[in-house]
């Protein structure tokens, strides 16, 4: 198996959870940052064994400290950082009045980037961190969605 430290920034419903299963992947440590009741009870009925945070602008550097050291003691191999962003502020459908990334749910997007910036740091060279990030690039069409993976440096 290969042990991950999981650090969930859109946990929804808890997909990392999912793709995890019936893999070589063993979750020995999760965190989900996700605010919907309704998400956090679903993840509560299927038993997911996790640390939620419901306010992910509360996630500071003393919690990266900690998440790190847990990882390390309970012998991670990896740090995976997930998250993505809402496209509604750079949905195409919304023609020339997309507000881009002024849009007041495009923050997810910033404190991807600062939690990340944070877990690195706390790492350091004791624990590789990779990420994931992901987004759905809208169309005009429901049906013509494009499903995409990126990544930054």
């Amino acid at each position: 198996h290969l042990d991950i430290a999981v650090v969930d920034l859109s946990a929804g419903l808890r997909t990392a959870h999912v793709a995890a299963e019936g893999t070589r992947a063993n979750l020995v440590l999760a965190h989900a940052a996700e605010k919907c009741p309704f998400a956090n009870k679903i993840a509560i009925k299927n038993n997911i064994a996790e640390t939620v945070h419901t306010d992910v602008r509360l996630l500071d550097k003393t919690w990266a400290d900690a998440f790190v050291a847990e990882a390390i003691r309970l012998k991670a191999r990896v740090i995976l950082v997930i998250g993505g962003f809402p496209c509604k502020g750079l949905s195409k459908a919304r023609g020339a009045s997309r507000e881009n990334l002024e849009n007041k749910d495009f923050i997810l997007f910033w404190e991807l980037t600062r939690i990340l910036e944070l877990v690195k740091r706390a790492a350091a060279d004791s624990i590789p961190v990779k990420y994931i990030v992901e987004s759905v690039m809208m169309d005009k069409a429901p049906e013509d969605i494009n499903i995409r993976t990126s990544k930054f440096q």
